[in-house]
Parts: structure tokens; sequence; C-alpha cells
């Protein structure tokens, strides 16, 4: 997968930022800088390109390809809930164990 995405945005919320990080598989640049995009492409380099190239296909692996398991789906869920949700006593890992067992 020979791409990175390049966002142009004074202001943005881009979706997914809990799981994602952006910055590891995109150019963020401000909205006046679409002036100088290709000059500002252009000096990416080579090392810094490749790094993006591969942050890229690993977000395409893990979170878009059609290849996405119920395994993710849940590591996904787990990873929401743990962040918003508040836990008894048990933690995490009860719930992790009691959604598995549950087959969801």
């Amino acid at each position: 997968m020979d791409l990175s995405a390049v966002i142009l945005s004074d202001y943005y919320d881009l979706p997914f930022n809990d799981i994602l990080d952006w910055r590891k598989f995109s150019v963020i640049l401000k909205e006046n800088d679409v002036y100088s995009l290709k000059k500002i492409l252009q000096d990416i380099p080579k090392q810094t390109y490749e790094s993006l190239q591969n942050h890229t296909f690993m977000v395409y692996l893990l979170h878009l390809s059609v290849k996405f398991t119920l395994e993710n789906a849940l590591r996904i869920v787990l990873n929401f809930a743990y962040k918003f949700l508040e836990f008894t006593e048990s933690g995490p890992e009860a719930l992790s164990v009691e959604l598995i067992s549950s087959k969801i």
C-alpha cells in the first residue's frame, strides 16, 4: 500500500482518534499549506514516508480490511469500555471473560 493520508484542516476531530494515532500514518497540515502542498510533500524524508506507509498498511490490516475478525472487534469494544465505563472491584478482566463466554 503506497499511500498515506494528507489532512488539510485548521480545526479537525478525526474519527477513532481514541484508538488511532493519526500522526503515525498521515500528514496533517494547516489549510493555508495547500499552496505549498507539493513542496511540503516532496520534502518529506524517504524514511519518514516509508514509516507513514507502513503504519497506513497496519491500520488497514487491523481496522479496515475485509478480514476484520471478531477478535479485533472485541478488542475495540473492550478498549472503549475500559476507557469510558466505571468498573467494579472485579475490573476489566471480568468483563472480558463475560463477553467471550457469552459468544457475542
